[in-house]
């Protein structure tokens, strides 16, 4: 765990020095990520933290990573280090945008005490989660937005391949509330065809192949660009964006 955390010190001290575009006023994918009522990541680096604003200032006056607080007040930035806040403060805030980070974050610790990384590897990911007040919550919160009718889910680079998130969109395209999935994926829909396998403690309802039948019924469409080719300065791919602004009614 020691050399897995130099290795995201490394990567979120590179972010911090390296110039890179700020998603933020101004940015067209700040507009469009600002439209979401929530992000759900597994991604355990601090870039989104260090580079996004949300730019929907009706809505928004920033971001918070719901359910922790700052493991030193002095500081203040979202990547600081954090641990969980008392269960009891699990709440959102309606004017801040949420990030859940489902699998935690290489600056999240387990407590104040504890300085172990609160981060989920390995095969058996759910049992991980469960172990986690914080986590198991994040979970509950993802499967609560799923569930909300009409819900539009904007899948950008997941492989589908941990069957205890596909668990959840699965039950949520079945469930008849009208959720509908816009893939954004080099694969396009195909990812769902090509998706790696992974050990879950949680079964497939109904078998591992039925995950794209199940999901085609819901399924608005794909773009196979990458999200920064959608954005792309000075010549965005207006086409393929445009399919993601109509999924959302932008």
């Amino acid at each position: 765990m020691r050399a897995l955390r130099g290795m995201f010190d490394l990567m979120n001290g590179g972010f911090q020095r390296a110039p890179g575009p700020e998603i933020g006023s101004g940015h067209p994918a700040a507009k469009l990520l600002g439209h979401f009522d929530a992000i759900f990541t597994l991604n355990q680096d601090t870039l989104i933290e260090q580079r996004y604003t949300p730019t929907n200032p009706q809505r928004w006056n920033g971001m918070l990573l719901p359910g922790t607080t700052l493991l030193d007040p002095k500081k203040g930035e979202l990547f600081d280090l954090r641990v969980p806040d008392d269960p009891t403060n699990f709440k959102l805030a309606s004017n801040f945008q949420a990030y859940f980070k489902l699998h935690g974050s290489s600056s999240f610790r387990q407590s104040a005490e504890a300085d172990d990384a609160l981060l989920i590897m390995g095969g058996d990911k759910l049992a991980s989660i469960d172990g986690s007040v914080l986590l198991k919550w994040y979970r509950s919160e993802f499967q609560r937005f799923l569930a909300i009718p009409d819900t539009r889910l904007v899948v950008i680079g997941y492989s589908f391949g941990d069957q205890h998130i596909n668990e959840l969109i699965r039950q949520a395209a079945t469930a008849g509330n009208g959720l509908q999935i816009f893939i954004v994926d080099p694969s396009g829909v195909d990812v769902l065809y090509n998706r790696p396998t992974s050990k879950s403690s949680v079964p497939p309802s109904h078998g591992t192949d039925n995950l794209l039948k199940e999901l085609t019924p819901v399924l608005y469409g794909a773009s196979r660009r990458s999200l920064e080719s959608l954005f792309r300065h000075p010549q965005p791919d207006e086409i393929e964006r445009s399919k993601l602004y109509r999924f959302l009614g932008l």
